[in-house]
C-alpha cells in the first residue's frame, strides 16, 4: 500500500512538473503581461490619485481663503476622495513611491513630525 502511494505521488509530481514546464510563459508573454499591468492598472490609478490630490489641494486652499461650512465640506470630501484613490494604488510597492519612503508619507499624512 505504501509503495503504491509513493508511486502515485511520484507519478503526480512528474506529471505536474511536465505540465508546469509545458505551460511556462514565454519572455514575450511576460513582457505583455507587465505592459498590460502598467498601462491598465498602475498608471491609471496613479493618475486618479494625482487628480484627487490636486483637487484636495485646491479645496484646501479655498478653505484657507474662506473658512465657510461649504468650503469645509468640499475640503473634507476631497480628502476622502484622495484617500480612496490612494487605497486603489497603495498596494503597488515598487518604483518612485518607495524612494525616501514616500508611501509612508502618504499613508500617514498629515504627519505631525517635522520633516528634514
Amino acid at each position: 500500500m505504501i509503495k503504491r502511494a509513493i508511486t502515485l505521488s511520484l507519478l503526480c509530481s512528474g506529471l505536474l512538473s511536465q505540465v508546469q514546464a509545458a505551460t511556462a510563459p514565454s519572455d514575450a508573454q511576460w513582457r505583455n503581461l507587465n505592459q498590460t499591468i502598467v498601462t491598465r492598472h498602475v498608471l491609471p490609478r496613479y493618475q486618479n490619485f494625482a487628480d484627487a490630490t490636486a483637487q484636495m489641494a485646491a479645496s484646501s486652499e479655498a478653505l484657507c481663503q474662506d473658512a465657510t461650512a461649504e468650503n469645509l465640506s468640499a475640503a473634507q470630501q476631497s480628502y476622502h476622495q484622495a484617500m480612496d484613490a490612494w487605497q486603489g494604488i497603495q498596494h503597488v510597492r515598487f518604483g518612485p513611491i518607495e524612494n525616501l519612503m514616500r508611501s509612508f508619507s502618504v499613508q500617514y499624512w498629515p504627519d505631525k513630525k517635522p520633516h528634514r
